[in-house]
């Protein structure tokens, strides 16, 4: 086994948890090699190594064969990893060709084969799975020849994927032509950085990982307004620093994937300063080059606006996110939208539904799946007064036991109704608009029915009266009642003697 396999095998062991079987042969005739052990590393992704360990007294060629076998099926039909053959474009600045030292010592280690350059775009890119591209100054500059390359690389074989380096505000004539090889790639239109940022940004799943990190601080990157098609890798109020397009997502170039970060400290000279995480990003990083996932990226609610709307509902809400394109929901907590429009892949605007005080979650199902939980999708909803229209039947007796439909609006929450100065009997809180409840015992009089709830009770009027009356008023007739019946009676007989009569004659005649 070679040195540089030796090395591959030392490198990807400190990644990975090793496996082992023994396989001893012993008493073999015919031995094809001298007595002593023979180790087999075979590394494979995405998780670790299997070592194949053979203590072999005279094997002959058929065992050899066996053992092989046996780990082939320990391994368990898995993809065997290979190192790769990645190319690191640095150009001339001290501060590229810094970065392009730091990836090169990196990648290297990990057991790939790297080659650096620093006169731009080599005229061949055959071999090539990874290309790292550090030029933030565009020294020398990014051309439409090396455009055209770029683009055909990604098209070349399914996960060709390449990283480009961008910069702050004070680098556009870099970050120009980035945007426009993201446009030729049909990543979408999107501005150079219009400020420079170092605050604190999320970090979006896969760069969240295998280096656990949920927010990375930039020293001093270029912020852009939009992801285009694609979806930000980092991001914070208004924008993000870093943007990522997967496997099938660029509609020029669906075989490969696209990585963008317009920042260069975080390779040249990290740790920078005051900014956090720079190293663990880079190395997931390199993790999502290596191997980039195929398919939208997740979907994210990012920001709300307004974030706090009213019990009733009614809130018209722009949401924020990522890979919002072909939702078919949206949720605040556990009730649906009343309505939403998708206006682009980063923004859907909502109404908000009614629904108890409380804070939720709002959450976008897209073809990226359920958007993750986090403190940026929180929507606050607020109490207000109730309001009491109507009351069905508004009598009942003094007894009590009527079952009463109240209408109205803000029952969201209610914590208790009253019918004058009795509590009712029990209440349910039908929906925002109706609530059922049972007439408490009360005295011969009108009372008014009122609600109550975290933003209030509701205040009287002549639509929240409900009479109540002595049981014998309610079901027996008075005297009067029964005489009109009587002669409601009489007069329907003959009434009805007289048509019969008619109609007799009628037969004779």
């Amino acid at each position: 086994m070679g040195e540089a396999r030796q090395n591959t095998k030392r490198d990807l062991t400190e990644f990975a948890a090793p496996c082992y079987l023994f396989l001893r042969q012993r008493g073999m005739s015919k031995p094809l090699v001298p007595r002593r052990t023979v180790m087999l590393t075979i590394p494979f992704a995405p998780t670790g190594l299997c070592r194949l360990s053979l203590s072999a007294f005279g094997p002959t060629l058929s065992s050899l064969v066996a053992f092989v076998l046996m780990g082939l099926l320990l391994i368990g039909g898995s993809t065997l990893a290979r190192a790769a053959n990645i190319l690191v474009v640095t150009g001339t600045d001290t501060a590229a060709i810094e970065a392009g030292n730091v990836l090169n010592g990196e990648l290297t280690t990990a057991g790939n084969t790297v080659t650096v350059v620093n006169t731009g775009v080599p005229g061949s890119l055959a071999g090539f799975t990874q290309i790292y591209d550090t030029r933030y100054d565009n020294h020398p500059n990014f051309s439409a020849g090396e455009m055209s390359q770029y683009l055909a690389f990604l098209n070349a074989a399914p996960g060709n994927t390449i990283f480009l380096m961008g910069e702050n505000v004070s680098f556009n004539v870099r970050n120009g032509p980035i945007n426009t090889f993201i446009a030729l790639a049909g990543g979408g239109t999107i501005a150079v950085p219009a400020r420079t940022v170092n605050g604190p940004e999320t970090v979006v799943p896969p760069f969240t990982g295998p280096n656990v990190i949920s927010t990375i601080t930039y020293a001093a990157c270029g912020l852009v307004t939009s992801a285009g098609t694609g979806a930000f890798a980092s991001y914070e109020t208004g924008g993000g620093c870093a943007i990522f397009f997967n496997q099938g997502t660029l509609a020029n170039a669906l075989a490969g994937a696209l990585v963008v970060v317009y920042d260069v400290n975080f390779i040249a000279t990290a740790p920078t300063g005051s900014a956090i995480n720079e190293i663990p990003f880079r190395k997931n990083l390199e993790q999502y080059v290596s191997a980039p996932p195929t398919g939208p990226p997740p979907t994210l609610v990012t920001g709300l606006s307004p974030a706090t709307g009213p019990s009733t509902g009614g809130t018209v809400v722009t949401i924020a996110g990522i890979d919002l394109t072909g939702a078919t929901a949206v949720n605040f907590g556990g009730a649906s939208a009343a309505s939403f429009l998708v206006t682009s892949s980063t923004s859907i605007t909502a109404t908000s539904p009614p629904e108890a005080v409380g804070t939720y979650d709002v959450t976008v199902i897209a073809p990226g799946g359920t958007s993750l939980i986090s403190a940026a999708d929180r929507f606050t909803v607020t109490a207000v007064t109730p309001v009491v229209t109507g009351i069905s039947p508004a009598t009942g007796p003094t007894t009590g036991g009527t079952v009463v439909t109240i209408t109205g609006t803000g029952f969201l929450g209610a914590t208790a109704v009253r019918f004058g100065g009795f509590a009712a009997a029990s209440f349910t809180v039908n929906s925002n608009t109706s609530i059922t409840a049972v007439s408490p015992g009360e005295a011969v009089g009108a009372v008014d029915v009122a609600v109550t709830t975290l933003g209030g009770t509701s205040s009287a009027s002549a639509a929240d009266k409900f009479a109540f009356a002595l049981p014998s008023a309610v079901s027996t007739p008075t005297l009067s009642e029964w005489s009109m019946l009587a002669l409601g009676l009489l007069l329907c007989s003959v009434a009805c003697l007289r048509l019969r009569k008619a109609g007799e004659r009628n037969v004779e005649a």
